[in-house]
């Protein structure tokens, strides 16, 4: 949470008489906690893979002299990766060799505080050891926020809102001065949270066999839906190597006319880089 005390003092302090007398000890109230679910559409584009039911994500207030008013927690579990270079072995569960401080991803926070809804504005780096994850800044799963000083207390008893959190491979310049992860808000181009997406806080949806689809119409959802078509009783999307295979096989709304570079068919109205990404 590094990042985000410093984000508030830069967007909202004035909003706020920093100083103000707060109740000492106040433990605040709530919590937020989820689940850490695997990126899989339309693929994983990384080496990383975990046991999803035992990884979770959770932030809470605390009245506790040194945590600063809250702590969070990313407790990933039996983590796989490739072997590499960096130590980096092919174990199950095992990546992250003991006792290396490299950073093998970057938590990615929304948050909703003081009037500012603000969506990728911090990102804390972690590392893994033996498939488990640790914060750089602490050593373990857990890290607070006393460690920046007097400007958290802009934040003592005001609501906050946790979006979504994304879990990504390091950026490609996490310790920049100007665009790394010590800077927020994050900029436009940032080099902290330019990984790729690996898991997210969320949930994997169950799946109901009493519920089918028979035509890509369907899928198609009155035109919202333009992308999918219907394969062996699912909706799915719809796999394409040029623009002109995405036509929803004839059927439904007659697709979209474009193909991303992912391989399956993409939407322009609420996708803006879809267009072009295939000849």
């Amino acid at each position: 949470m590094r990042n985000l005390v410093i984000m508030v003092a830069a967007t909202a302090a004035a909003s706020l008489a920093v100083g103000t007398a707060q109740a000492q000890g106040f433990k605040g109230v709530g919590k937020y906690s989820s689940s850490i679910v695997e990126n899989s559409f339309p693929i994983n584009p990384t080496n990383f893979s975990f046991t999803a039911e035992k990884s979770k994500v959770a932030i809470k207030t605390s009245g506790k002299d040194g945590d600063g008013g809250l702590v969070t927690q990313l407790n990933m579990k039996f983590v796989d990766c490739a072997a590499d270079a960096t130590g980096n072995d092919a174990g199950a569960g095992t990546c992250g060799p003991k006792g290396a401080l490299a950073p093998e991803g970057v938590m990615q926070l929304d948050v909703l505080v003081l009037g500012g809804d603000l969506p990728n504005v911090a990102g804390v780096p972690f590392y893994l050891e033996k498939g488990k994850s640790r914060f750089i800044g602490t050593g373990k799963n857990k890290q607070g926020a006393a460690g920046f000083g007097a400007t958290i207390t802009v934040l003592f008893q005001q609501p906050m809102g946790v979006g979504y959190i994304k879990i990504k491979t390091a950026g490609s310049d996490m310790t920049n001065p100007t665009t790394g992860c010590g800077v927020v808000p994050l900029p436009l181009g940032n080099t902290c949270t330019d990984g790729a997406l690996w898991a997210f806080a969320g949930v994997r949806v169950g799946e109901d066999q009493s519920l089918t689809c028979t035509t890509t119409a369907n899928c198609d959802n009155g035109g919202a839906s333009p992308t999918l078509i219907c394969t062996a009783g699912i909706c799915q999307p719809e796999p394409c190597v040029a623009d002109g295979d995405c036509d929803q096989n004839g059927g439904g709304s007659g697709g979209t006319g474009e193909c991303g570079s992912d391989g399956f068919c993409c939407d322009p109205g609420p996708d803006v880089t879809c267009a072009g990404q295939v000849p």
